[in-house]
Order: structure tokens, then C-alpha cells, then sequence
């Protein structure tokens, strides 16, 4: 598989696992998923968004 092809098929699974975390605090408000979730708007929160699914 080349590379190309490689890095577009992870990006649709990032930005899945960045809209469900984006809403999960929200939908759950338990506290220690606000480790992992974004609370608020802050420009940490939607760091967090965007680098955890990446991590995982």
C-alpha cells in the first residue's frame, strides 16, 4: 500500500474519533473524562481533540 494511500485512509478514522470526543464530555459529564475530552473552547481543548485520536 503506498503511502499516500496510507495516510488518507487514517485521516477519516481521526476525524471520527475527534467529533465523538469533541461531544463525549457533553453527552457523559463524568469528570475524568474531561482528562481526555474537551471541556470547554479553549485552543488546549481542541488540541487535545485532534492528538488523542492520533495517540490511540
Amino acid at each position: 500500500m503506498s503511502s499516500k494511500k496510507l495516510i488518507l485512509s487514517g485521516i477519516i478514522p481521526i476525524f471520527i474519533l475527534g467529533s465523538i470526543t469533541h461531544f463525549a464530555y457533553d453527552w457523559c459529564s463524568i469528570t475524568p473524562l474531561g482528562l481526555v475530552a474537551p471541556i470547554n473552547s479553549s485552543i488546549w481543548e481542541h488540541m487535545k481533540m485532534g492528538v488523542l485520536p492520533i495517540i490511540i
